[in-house]
């Protein structure tokens, strides 16, 4: 598999189309045809399946995914570190992120790392935390911040965030401070579907549950939605917007932590991109 053949199979995988893996790759479709096919000959295998709505990944396309992926990262990684040796700090660096993290700090930290390797390309891939560390595990981010990580994941403690009560800006608990975790079991409660480990933590016991009313992921659903007085729900503190009107936040009693931290694969090496993204996190962060 050639270079060139790797980028094709993958550009065709990510579409779902010829056509479209054409328009990323400034190839012709005819010459992505082409490329594809002298690929799957060379291999002995069909590795999509071709339909009028577009292109499928057989189950050999599926199992070769990965190492095409490697294929591309290894001459990525080989180009940084031949700018590196150079002096010159360039290349390409994916970062796995989550949406609160993203909006609150991703932008100042961004800014710091580019005044120092402004020669380094950042892509970013937002999600929640498995999908973050699926990505680490395939290989298609170079580092991701997370709530966890198992192994062949590592993980670097940065901040520790609390967990916040979200309520009706007139509700009967808004003259508290702190809200007791089991005055929560009586109220309609709308679930963030992205924190459902900190829940888990937060009412252990199946048989004291709250009424679960909504299963909703994005979070300014979730505020819209306690904002009309549909619920409460509990969510990260950065979660919520400072001055967000119509709802209040209160301390969660006991105190509830999530701790946030950078996540790499074990296995894999950095690239130097990567490397230094990481130490520049390290260093601000006392690492």
């Amino acid at each position: 598999m050639t270079l060139l053949q790797a980028r094709v199979f993958l550009a065709i995988a990510r579409s779902g189309s010829i056509t479209k893996a054409g328009d990323q790759l400034n190839l012709t479709q005819s010459a992505v045809s082409q490329h594809l096919a002298s690929l799957e000959s060379e291999l002995g295998l069909t590795l999509f399946h071709r339909s009028k709505s577009g292109v499928s990944l057989t189950d050999a396309g599926q199992t070769l995914l990965p190492f095409a992926r490697e294929l591309l990262q290894g001459e990525e990684q080989l180009q940084q570190a031949a700018a590196a040796i150079r002096g010159v700090q360039i290349g390409a660096l994916t970062i796995g992120c989550f949406p609160s993290f993203m909006a609150a700090h991703m932008p100042r930290l961004i800014k710091g790392f580019k005044d120092l390797y402004p020669g380094i390309d950042i892509e970013f891939r937002e999600g929640n935390y498995e999908e973050i560390a699926g990505w680490l595990l395939e290989g298609s981010i170079d580092v991701g911040f997370n709530v966890f990580a198992e192994a062949p994941l590592q993980f670097t403690p940065l901040m520790e965030e609390p967990l916040v009560a979200v309520i009706p800006h007139d509700h009967s608990l808004k003259e508290l401070a702190e809200v007791p975790v089991d005055q929560l079991l009586n109220e309609p409660f709308i679930r963030d579907t992205g924190c459902e480990r900190f829940l888990e933590r937060l009412f252990p016991d199946p048989a004291r549950q709250p009424p679960y009313q909504f299963g909703v992921r994005d979070t300014f659903a979730i505020l819209a939605m306690v904002q009309s007085g549909l619920g409460i729900t509990v969510l990260p503190k950065m979660s919520v917007p400072d001055g967000m009107p119509g709802i209040r936040t209160c301390e969660l009693m006991p105190r509830l932590l999530r701790t946030i931290g950078l996540s790499s694969h074990s296995r894999r090496p950095l690239s130097p991109g990567a490397s230094a993204f990481m130490q520049y996190i390290f260093r601000l962060h006392g690492k």
